[in-house]
């Protein structure tokens, strides 16, 4: 437990809070430090919440699956990111989607109190910190959104790219997936994203090698 409090420190939810502040709310929140392997499934659709998680090392994924079995990735994560505190703080009965390992993984899970603590003033600004960072993922949700609803892949693919460059500040830069992993991204079919980027090749519009893009 000790060896990851550098990385609470760089965690939103803990914004403002020392190291002993955040042990003082690891023990609220009833924490537990969890292994997984990579591909072991760390929350499973359909599973009720009660766990608010943070990647302490490794990487995971959230994953959304379609009635016909079509999975699109929604975030990966990466240490000091949370998941699942909109599923608790929603009271929902089920998780809508799968959260999974990608490499060997240590996840932090937390347990809202069902009553408050005494210590309000850490607890209080873990509330606050908790509000931000739902508010921050609508943000990435809405931006993924922009990219989603455009009609063809080579626009869903366009939109990504130049959102990519924005953020990085530059025209050449890399991305975070394979190319399964940006399929599933873009919710469109791998071989026709394959032929996109071939095509946007050819036309001079981009170059690419594995995970390095370049907008011309």
């Amino acid at each position: 437990m000790e060896n990851y409090f550098e990385i609470l420190k760089k965690c939103r939810m803990f914004t403002g809070l020392d190291i002993d502040d955040i042990k003082c709310l690891t023990e609220i929140l009833n924490s537990k430090v969890v292994k997984y392997s990579k591909g072991d499934v760390i929350f499973s659709e359909g599973e009720k919440p009660e766990h608010i998680g943070v990647v302490l090392h490794g990487n995971a994924q959230i994953e959304r699956t379609d009635y016909y079995g079509n999975r699109s990735i929604v975030a990966v994560l990466e240490p000091s990111e949370v998941f699942g505190e909109a599923f608790v703080c929603a009271g929902i009965k089920s998780i809508p989607v799968d959260v999974v390992a990608l490499d060997e993984t240590v996840v932090m899970l937390l347990s809202l109190p069902d009553i408050p603590p005494q210590n309000t003033d850490i607890y209080n600004c873990f509330i606050l910190n908790l509000l931000r960072t739902s508010s921050v993922k609508n943000l990435v949700l809405m931006k993924r959104l922009e990219v989603t609803s455009k009609r063809s892949t080579e626009e869903k693919l366009m939109t990504y790219l130049m959102q990519t460059a924005k953020e990085q500040g530059k025209s050449s830069f890399h991305i975070t997936y394979d190319r399964q992993q940006l399929a599933d991204y873009l919710e469109v079919d791998r071989s026709g994203l394959s032929a996109v980027i071939g095509k946007l090749k050819k036309s001079g519009k981009i170059k690419c090698r594995k995970d390095l893009f370049e907008l011309l």
